[in-house]
């Protein structure tokens, strides 16, 4: 009896003392910067991400332990986010491709042991240029300069195409690059002319029962839209093309949501001369599309049961 009530005291004083590492989604992360661009800035960049993280976690969750690679180079186009792609299968003729971030939450699996499931690029000069670095990235009360992003927002936006808001489409077109072949969230994907939607039964359900619209323009847009009382310029380019969230025909006639979204296609790389830059947090229309895509949603019971359950496993084996 005595040895079990000490185990018992045991495992409830090693929960307590962990409960503020649990998390949704683990993940590892290394930093290079061969040129030493931006080693100075490591700590914030890195401190940066960790709360974008934070802020997907709050709607999904992932098996295993992420490996991010965060690389400075010159050779980026501002921010990228990219995965290494494996086969899931083939329906009505289509080879679908699962995309490593995604594999990794889903399954806890990595598609390649010697590559990281995502991996960043960016630009130092970027950065320097249009990039506001919160000198506090968690409390992020510090007004963000006229002209400039929020590195925190930036990181938010880029992971959501690492974790699955990514494809195989050509972005002039909407046809795979490849015959044949796309990725899971191309296969959601419907077209009517030149309008393009996200068409899952988790996104429909976070917008009102209609499928998202996804960004398309065959030339660089910019439209004049206004958020808290201040007026912002909407940039479309062709390169964002269905992997943003948005419509070309017109960013004052989507819907707020879409506005407000980390995942659209417009803010992410040019805010105007406003007074202030924007912040942006995940909303539950990107987390939906995550939905739609075969991650799991986080739940707070499920994730303490679990580690209660990996405590425990831990205290017999101690035995």
């Amino acid at each position: 009896m005595k040895n079990n009530f000490t185990s018992q005291a045991f495992l409830i004083f090693v929960l307590l003392i962990s409960l503020q590492s649990f998390a949704s989604i683990k993940y590892q992360v290394t930093f290079q910067d061969d040129d030493q661009k931006l080693t100075a800035q490591k700590a914030l960049i890195l401190e940066s991400l960790d709360v974008a993280v934070q802020d997907w976690a709050r709607f999904v969750s992932g098996k295993g332990i992420l490996r991010i690679h965060i690389k400075v180079t010159e050779t980026a186009v501002r921010m990228q986010c990219s995965g290494t792609g494996i086969f899931l299968k083939t329906i009505s003729g289509q080879n679908i491709y699962d995309i490593s971030g995604t594999y990794k939450m889903r399954t806890g699996l990595a598609v390649d042991a010697h590559k990281p499931d995502i991996l960043i690029l960016i630009n130092p000069n970027f950065i320097e240029k249009t990039v506001f670095m919160d000198a506090q990235p968690r409390t992020q009360n510090i007004v963000i300069p006229a002209g400039k992003v929020n590195l925190v927002s930036l990181f938010k936006h880029e992971l959501g195409h690492g974790f699955g808001i990514q494809g195989l489409l050509d972005i002039k077109t909407g046809r795979p690059i490849s015959a044949g072949t796309i990725s899971v969230f191309d296969s959601f994907i419907k077209s009517s002319g030149a309008q393009f939607k996200f068409d899952g039964a988790h996104a429909r359900k976070a917008f009102a029962g209609q499928p998202i619209p996804l960004t398309f323009c065959e030339v660089a847009q910019r439209e004049n839209f206004s958020k808290n009382g201040k007026n912002f310029t909407a940039y479309w380019d062709p390169s964002e093309n269905f992997y943003h969230l948005g419509d070309c025909n017109g960013m004052h006639d989507v819907a707020e949501s879409i506005r407000n979204s980390v995942s659209a296609g417009t803010w992410s790389y040019e805010v105007s001369d406003a007074a202030a830059g924007l912040r942006f947090s995940v909303t539950p229309l990107e987390a939906a599309i995550l939905l739609d895509l075969g991650i799991k949603p986080y739940s707070a019971y499920a994730d303490f049961k679990e580690k209660i359950e990996e405590l425990i496993k831990k205290i017999n084996t101690q035995k």
